[in-house]
């Protein structure tokens, strides 16, 4: 039997076994959606995952000091600058251990601690390594982000987000390394404006939910593409870029949502869900028209023969 064959039984029996998912409407449809409408949508999927934060009440005592908390000062600037990356799994594991250890933790704890992190697993900080960095280094061209010797170089946008909160900054960032590292697994490479950057964007989206538990949040970050468009292109092409990253990354936070993904989803059912949204017809890349020549985003369905490893025969 083929590994072909193999596969296709098993991505299969992964999809018989898994609950029917609510896909998103077709990315058509969301084409012909006014901006307002789509916001609309949204804001039902934003509201969702706001009231799994538990927040007290406002007008409570409890709430009162809450806020005093959250409208404090913060003890650091730019703390992008504090984080090297390359210790980016020994920083993650002891986030995590503290979130489960106080879940009812005030974001700005939090925050203190995630800034200890930072300063504690820094090679400019450390007189001693405490463990071996796991190095990762990019020129942005490989569907990550730059960086060098453990430093990101997010652009100025996106460093504003991510110093707005450093936590969420931080954990966008194991978001996207992982939706990079989970298309190249499958497709052995990101093109451009292909289906595999369309698998890209759409999984990050997939990820930042899961990794940080805020559909807002992955709203907002993905306002600002790793790969965006060139200056070298025409108006009209980075306008369908534009409207290609956008319908992919919210296909993939609707339908993250209407699945219910959260940190505790299992990799297997983020995985499903990947598939199952990359055989929806729902996605977007790009097609040169044989009429004018130009580029249009539309809307494509994939199918299991686009991944390598199931064109493979083995013996």
């Amino acid at each position: 039997m083929t590994s072909k064959k193999v596969y296709a039984i098993l991505i299969a029996g992964l999809l018989s076994l898994t609950p029917n998912l609510q896909l998103p409407v077709s990315a058509q449809s969301l084409t012909d959606m006014s901006p307002i409408q789509i916001s609309h949508m949204e804001d039902i999927h934003i509201e969702k995952y706001e009231n799994m934060r538990n927040f007290p009440n406002p007008y409570s005592d409890e709430g009162k000091e809450w806020l005093e908390k959250t409208l404090a000062p913060k003890t650091e600037q730019n703390e992008i600058q504090l984080l090297d990356y390359d210790y980016r799994e020994d920083i993650y594991e002891q986030l995590v251990q503290y979130e489960e250890e106080h879940p009812s933790a005030h974001p700005r704890e939090v925050y203190d601690f995630f800034i200890q992190l930072c300063k504690l697993y820094n090679r400019q900080h450390m007189q001693h390594p405490l463990k071996q960095a796991s190095p990762i280094k990019s020129d942005g061209s490989d569907g990550f982000y730059p960086i060098d010797h453990g430093r990101i170089k997010l652009d100025a946008d996106l460093t504003r987000l991510y110093n707005s909160d450093p936590v969420t900054g931080f954990k966008s960032l194991l978001a996207r390394e992982e939706a990079v590292k989970t298309t190249i697994s499958l497709f052995k490479q990101i093109g451009h404006q292909d289906h595999t950057e369309a698998f890209l964007e759409m999984a990050t989206n997939v990820y930042l939910i899961r990794y940080t538990n805020s559909y807002l949040w992955a709203k907002y970050w993905t306002k600002y593409p790793a790969l965006s468009g060139d200056e070298k292109n025409s108006v009209h092409r980075n306008q369908q870029l534009q409207a290609m990253n956008a319908n992919n990354a919210l296909v993939g936070r609707l339908a993250a949502s209407n699945a219910n993904i959260t940190i505790k989803s299992t990799p297997n059912e983020i995985k499903t869900l990947l598939f199952h949204i990359y055989y929806s017809g729902e996605l977007m890349k790009l097609y040169k028209s044989d009429v004018d020549g130009e580029d249009y985003a539309k809307t494509f369905t994939g199918h299991f023969e686009d991944i390598p490893s199931t064109r493979k025969v083995t013996n």
